[in-house]
């Protein structure tokens, strides 16, 4: 990796070497500026806090596909569960998401940003940022040992913790879920499909997960609103549904990590300071997932930051970022935070009627037909329009009172 010289002057300096950190990175220094990536940890990928389930569109949308050997598995559909055991099966005869191996996911996007030039600095920690009329000062520490750089944009791509951005007087995202995650081994699971469980009793505020890696091994977490590793032991031990399944299993690694679901903070640039990824909210508030939506927003940074350094342009030409990411995105998220509002809402007993009039109507086909895993406003308009789908939202509202 490369090392940035005391006192030096860079075009744009980046504040973590995750996926939406190197993404930036990459679209940057396409635009024939020096691009440097501030990583505090000191190999790229660790620790990872992320369940990996990415989809197959979001990928296509980014333009390209992960390399095969950073693809643990790919599945095709998912089973929903109610809080009672009721269920119904989305499922597709092609592959629909990918099962990432996020060590070797963010080390491919790191030697992809290191060949097209940008500069990735390891073990380097940034521990304050200062902005100035024509640059940004960033104090970084390295081995105990300090020094500054200046850089003429900073893109922060710190993670959920906001360290810097809170420092900066950004708002920080909301509607914070701790999780925890079992990578299991000799459990009883069908590769094609994802497993999803709902109930105040599972999962309150969320839901349960298992993600097939294998045949016999998988990804085993939950997010809640307190005591996520208790509920999870729990579930793995009494489900009824996935105790003879899992509770044989050994569990080969405990991941911990934080699910956002309230959404985009306010405001994600100020001068010349662009937020992108975790640190801006930019996740899923359905599925708490951010890396397709989180680059993409993260890329639209990327292009502005260069293009900003490369014309010489005036430095409020950086609020296209979040002008042109909120034009594309934010009915995304609008629509998948009411979503996530009204399912947090909804009583268990509510929900076993749900799902058992989805499978009554077939509303799952529909879902099937329409769904995409990271663009949810369209399925809902679509569905809203559907006589079944209205039929089902009815007699749902009605079950509250009965």
């Amino acid at each position: 990796m490369s090392n940035v010289t005391s006192d030096e002057e860079v075009d744009v300096a980046i504040i973590g070497a995750g996926p939406s950190g190197l993404t930036s990175a990459i679209k940057a220094v396409t635009q024939d500026v020096e691009v440097f990536v501030f990583e505090e940890h000191k190999t790229i990928g660790l620790p990872t806090h992320c369940a990996g389930l990415v989809s197959v569109k979001g990928f296509k949308k980014l333009g390209f596909h992960p390399p095969s050997n950073v693809v643990l598995n790919r599945v095709r559909g998912a089973i929903f569960f109610s809080p009672s055991g009721h269920s119904f099966v989305v499922e597709r005869e092609k592959e629909q998401a990918y099962v990432l191996d996020r060590v070797l996911f963010d080390q491919f996007l790191a030697l992809n940003a290191e060949r097209k030039g940008v500069k990735i600095k390891l073990g380097c920690k940034v521990d304050s940022v200062s902005v100035g009329k024509k640059k940004v000062f960033v104090k970084l520490v390295e081995e105990d040992k300090k020094r500054d750089i200046a850089a003429k944009v900073l893109i922060d791509a710190e993670g959920v913790r906001s360290t810097i951005s809170r420092k900066l007087g950004f708002s920080t995202p909301q509607a914070l879920l701790p999780a925890v995650q079992f990578e299991m081994i000799n459990v009883d699971v069908d590769v094609d499909f994802v497993e999803l469980y709902f109930g105040r009793k599972i999962a309150p505020g969320f839901f349960a997960w298992v993600i097939p890696t294998s045949d016999n091994s998988a990804r085993v977490g939950l997010a809640a609103k307190n005591r996520p590793l208790d509920l999870l032991k729990r579930f793995i031990k009494r489900h009824e549904l996935v105790s003879n399944r899992l509770g044989r299993g050994k569990i080969a690694r405990i991941i911990g990590g934080t699910v956002i679901t309230g959404g985009p903070i306010s405001r994600t640039w100020r001068s010349r300071i662009l937020l992108v990824g975790d640190v801006a909210g930019q996740v899923k508030p359905t599925t708490g997932g951010g890396i397709i939506l989180g680059s993409l927003c993260s890329a639209i940074a990327g292009k502005v930051a260069g293009k900003f350094v490369r014309e010489k342009l005036p430095v409020d030409v950086l609020s296209t970022y979040e002008k042109t990411w909120r034009k594309l995105f934010d009915k995304e998220f609008k629509s998948m935070k009411l979503l996530r509002k009204f399912l947090n809402i909804l009583p268990d007993k509510t929900l076993d009627k749900l799902f058992l009039y989805i499978s009554r109507y077939d509303f799952n086909e529909d879902i099937a037909r329409f769904g995409d895993m990271d663009f949810q406003f369209k399925t809902i308009l679509k569905s809203l329009t559907n006589f079944k789908a209205l039929s089902i939202i009815f007699l749902t509202s009605l079950s509250q009172f009965l």
